[in-house]
């Protein structure tokens, strides 16, 4: 921060991206010290996951990314981590449809798919696999 200081920057905020087995990186914003409400957080924190899994896309590395889970040898997809994630929040499946501009048919067909990877009974037990092995957050 010291060398930020020299930038006017004297406080920021550090947005972590999750993946399987735990932090795969981090988005920071540097600047003068506010208090973000909730929301701006949320807002944040999402165009930080969007931001990171645009860019692995773009350099062809989501395979690297997207490691196998302990205990499974199965792979889940960008798209299936974003709808855990929503799925995580709370979200419905028309919600989930609505925010990624797909049929909640769609969100419910990756989320059998995603049930059958985790081995989860549920939504709200794959929900609870996918916190369990770092998933989300």
């Amino acid at each position: 921060m010291a060398a930020a200081a020299g930038y006017g920057l004297r406080d920021g905020y550090t947005f972590p991206i999750h993946g399987r087995g735990g932090i795969l990186g981090m988005m920071g914003m540097g600047g003068k010290q506010i208090e973000l409400a909730p929301v701006e957080i949320s807002l944040f924190d999402a165009i930080a996951r969007k931001a990171f899994w645009r860019l692995v896309e773009l350099r062809g590395d989501e395979t690297a990314v997207v490691e196998d889970l302990s205990g499974t040898d199965t792979r889940l997809t960008r798209r299936e981590m974003e709808i855990l994630q929503y799925l995580a929040e709370g979200m419905t499946s028309v919600e989930i449809g609505k925010q990624l501009q797909i049929s909640n048919h769609t969100v419910d067909w990756y989320m059998n798919g995603l049930q059958d990877k985790l081995k989860a009974r549920n939504r709200q037990h794959a929900v609870a696999v996918a916190f369990r092995h770092g998933l989300i957050s």
